[in-house]
């Protein structure tokens, strides 16, 4: 994945919420990207995601948690969604 011409490597994507209602007029996924800016490092990163509707939202880089590591997954903290989107 390359975000404003820097390589990222995904590793994982943790889906924390989504709609509940099947008849829901919008539905929507938000949860959290894991991924590494070396490929051979065993240091992962987070960053927020939303996709509702048709429209795809990624954390800026300002939203970037981590480094985490050597683990992929950074323990209850990939968890911490409050105040990252705000639901409509």
């Amino acid at each position: 994945m390359t975000c404003k011409s820097e390589e990222l490597y995904l590793y994982v994507i943790w889906q924390e919420d989504w709609t509940k209602n099947p008849l829901a007029w919008t539905k929507f996924v938000q949860g959290k990207i894991v991924y590494q800016k070396v490929s051979s490092s065993m240091e992962f990163f987070t960053r927020p995601y939303r996709i509702e509707g048709d429209d795809v939202n990624i954390g800026a880089a300002s939203t970037e948690e981590g480094p985490y590591g050597p683990h992929a997954l950074p323990s209850a903290t990939i968890k911490d969604m409050d105040a990252i989107f705000v639901s409509v």
